[in-house]
């Protein structure tokens, strides 16, 4: 009976039972806190457009190209965060589902089957989703990508739209991460392997490399990315959610799965290597370092979930035993951990989310709503997410200014904003926070927290104009 219905029917009735249990179970949360800054510019240039205005372009630069797939959100549902999760939901589904297929092509279908449910419980993919970060878009763009190489080559079409589609996607890709170079510089080396005659393979690799050049010196690279991570810190968000408890993102806590990181691609090296989308990850997981994320250690993720179970299996088989226990006892054991541990770590997801718990910049940010809802006359806010901070107030939000020779210079910068929004304990910010220091008889201090401070600017002879923008 099952067999008789259509796959597409099927993938719809599975979509809409999880992401029904996700809503339920209040694993989203519907605010504007906690929202990548990078996803948070691309959003503002939307909704502007939408409302006929292109400020935010001006004042943060460009924002990656997540701009193109959120174009039906600016259209339909311009200013809606609900309308925003709910899509990264569909893209984490849409990940998952060509991981699936990949799995079971490459190694079976029991570890496709094993490898995405995991996937799809994981609370890193849930706080990916809560805070629409690069993860699930990154690994659905590596899928599409092994997929538009295969269609290209079965259609074998000169500068055909396969053809632009596949390079558009890669200019998606590098925008997003320095994991995303991993997408244009994979292709090159499978065509430079593989190709199917030389005209193909000169288009490919002059149209990749062209325009991974073009979206870098447009971008100046990646303005709102953090540079210099512990990706032993990240690596942590493999067991627990990226929660604001801090504790639970300890780099002690992520050298566990470090260890078994590094000896399963050790030995899955040459299997990665050997496979476009198996080099996408792999070449994402060790570019992507330099800047290590959540949305990063998505990738390493999903590596663990479909080669480390494959290995677990093949390591299981190799025992001899008979039965069930025998042949998959060490596999149903390590699965049934993995999957209380994750569900009790979606538990305090969503304990958090419904105690309205968030990480310390983001408190912060909602100190500062506070402070502004009291307040009738507009108001202009330096900051260092000036995305999240304008997304979540509703009110101006500028860039940090350039850095200035004294506190005197500093005060001048700040001239016509009201608050100043940064994390003190930035090596980028060490000027920033010392001259502030100097001026402590004309900036009151408003809150601090753990990496943020919020500071209200008490300047009289502050100017009605806000301050000029610091891109």
């Amino acid at each position: 009976m099952l067999a008789r219905i259509p796959v597409h029917f099927k993938i719809a009735f599975i979509v809409l039972l999880w992401g029904g249990v996700v809503l339920a179970l209040h694993l989203l949360s519907f605010d504007s806190y906690g929202i990548n800054e990078a996803a948070a510019r691309a959003l503002l240039l939307n909704w502007s457009v939408a409302d006929g205005v292109v400020n935010p372009i001006v004042v943060f630069g460009l924002p990656d190209l997540r701009v193109l797939l959120f174009a039906p959100l600016g259209i339909y549902w311009a200013g809606s965060i609900a309308a925003v999760k709910i899509f990264t939901l569909l893209i984490a589904f849409s990940a998952t589902l060509m991981f699936y297929r990949w799995a079971r092509r490459t190694m079976s279908e029991e570890v496709a089957l094993i490898g995405s449910g995991l996937l799809l419980i994981a609370p890193l993919n849930f706080s990916q989703i809560n805070a629409v970060g690069t993860g699930p878009y990154l690994l659905l763009l590596f899928a599409l990508g092994q997929w538009l190489d295969q269609k290209y080559r079965t259609v074998q079409r000169h500068l055909g739209g396969w053809y632009f589609l596949q390079l558009t996607l890669a200019a998606v890709a590098v925008s997003l991460h320095p994991a995303g170079l991993a997408y244009p510089f994979s292709i090159i080396w499978e065509w430079r392997k593989n190709p199917i005659n030389k005209q193909h393979r000169t288009h490919i690799i002059a149209g990749l490399l062209i325009t991974t050049t073009v979206i870098l010196i447009m971008r100046l690279g990646w303005p709102a990315m953090d540079w210099g991570n512990n990706p032993l810190t990240q690596l942590s968000h493999l067991v627990f959610s990226a929660s604001p408890d801090s504790a639970a993102q300890s780099w002690m806590v992520g050298l566990v799965p470090a260890i078994f990181l590094a000896i399963l691609l050790l030995s899955e090296f040459r299997r990665l290597f050997d496979d476009l989308l198996g080099r996408m990850l792999l070449g994402g997981l060790l570019l992507g370092a330099v800047a290590a994320d959540p949305g990063w250690a998505m990738l390493a993720l999903v590596i663990f979930l479909y080669n480390g179970v494959d290995k677990l299996i093949k390591i299981n088989q190799s025992w001899s035993a008979g039965g069930l226990l025998g042949q998959r006892g060490l596999v149903l054991t390590v699965i049934f951990a993995a999957a209380t541990v994750y569900m009790i770590a979606d538990k305090t997801q969503r304990f958090n989310i419904m105690q309205g718990a968030l990480a310390p910049e983001d408190e912060v940010i909602r100190t500062l709503t506070g402070e502004l809802e009291d307040r009738k006359e507009p108001t202009a806010t330096i900051s260092q997410w000036p995305a999240r901070t304008l997304l979540a107030t509703r009110q101006s939000a500028f860039p940090l200014p350039p850095p200035a020779q004294d506190a005197q210079g500093l005060l001048k910068n700040l001239q016509g904003a009201h608050f100043l929004l940064f994390n003190p304990y930035d090596t980028k910010n060490s000027d920033l926070t010392r001259q502030v220091s100097e001026l402590s008889n004309q900036l009151k201090t408003i809150m601090v927290m753990p990496n943020c401070v919020l500071i209200e600017i008490e300047n009289s002879s502050r100017k009605n104009e806000a301050p000029a923008s610091h891109p």
